[in-house]
């Protein structure tokens, strides 16, 4: 429902225009109440078309704030999506030249949140896009959690290249310690859904680097006690991404010596450049290694 505010107009051709027009959109709300047409929803159109001359003509801030506002409504009273989210950019362009940040944010952080806690990934990344490119130096904690839902939207939806994209640019943000090991453990779940176990150990490990504590050995059996749900994942993640690259690397080796076309020259060239490849990704993901009794640590 729409509520509107009662406002002191500057002039009596704009207060005139503004009551005829809610006059005209509540009518068209009551009567779909009743009898949901076609026809009564193509009868919006007449209520968009005063709104948008009254945008268009008026000098007064107030009125033409809430002639986008009833635009708005009677665009999603007819499912036009669409022109509803284009009509919404234009009501947070108004707000913004009225000095009305504020509000603007609070609109679309909570569409966004709601949207999302709904499961409606693709309608919050909307919002939350819509948020962060309008306001790129607004309150700095609401636009990087909007960016780390953004991201998580797209993930949710297997958009892996935008999400990753909108991790590496909350990460290059710097925002608070805890929402940027989110943003390293997203990072990480993408490149290990890409196959890309050296990249996925990376920001895994950085994950338990921000922890309050030092990170504990990988291959150590066992969580200590201390040890937050996030740091668990990136332990059990770095472990079975090493796995999976351990894996991949022996079946490569394996190729490599059954290839009865190449030459024995060939094979042991390709053997050294496997090897090679193999100290480069140990030295991209180093480990504060515990020395234990009894163990053999490479």
């Amino acid at each position: 429902q729409l509520i509107l505010p009662r406002q002191t107009f500057s002039t009596p051709e704009d207060e005139t225009a503004l009551l005829t027009l809610k006059r005209t959109y509540y009518t068209l709300v009551n009567r779909t109440r009743t009898h949901l047409t076609d026809k009564n929803l193509r009868r919006f159109n007449q209520c968009i078309a005063a709104a948008r001359d009254i945008v268009r003509t008026s000098t007064t801030p107030a009125v033409s704030q809430e002639a986008q506002r009833i635009i708005l409504q009677s665009y999603l009273h007819q499912a036009n999506y669409p022109a509803y989210y284009e009509a919404l950019s234009r009501y947070v362009d108004l707000l913004q030249q009225n000095n009305q940040n504020d509000k603007a944010l609070k609109i679309l952080k909570t569409k966004g949140d709601e949207s999302y806690r709904a499961e409606d990934y693709a309608t919050a990344g909307i919002y939350y896009k819509m948020l962060v490119d309008k306001f790129p130096y607004g309150e700095k904690k609401v636009i990087d959690e909007a960016r780390y839902y953004l991201a998580r939207s797209y993930q949710n939806m297997f958009q892996l290249k935008e999400s990753l994209s909108e991790y590496e640019n909350l990460t290059a943000n710097k925002p608070d310690r805890e929402l940027l090991r989110r943003a390293y453990a997203g990072i990480g779940y993408i490149h290990m859904r890409e196959g890309r176990w050296t990249e996925a150990q990376g920001a895994l490990q950085k994950v338990l680097w921000l922890s309050d504590r030092l990170p504990p050995e990988v291959e150590e059996a066992g969580e200590t006690k201390d040890e937050d749900p996030l740091s668990r994942y990136a332990r059990h993640y770095i472990a079975y991404s090493r796995r999976r690259q351990e894996a991949a690397q022996e079946d490569v080796l394996g190729a490599i010596i059954n290839d009865k076309e190449s030459t024995t020259d060939q094979r042991i060239k390709s053997i050294d450049n496997l090897e090679s490849s193999l100290l480069d990704d140990m030295e991209a993901v180093p480990l504060k290694a515990k020395k234990t009794k009894g163990r053999n640590h490479k």
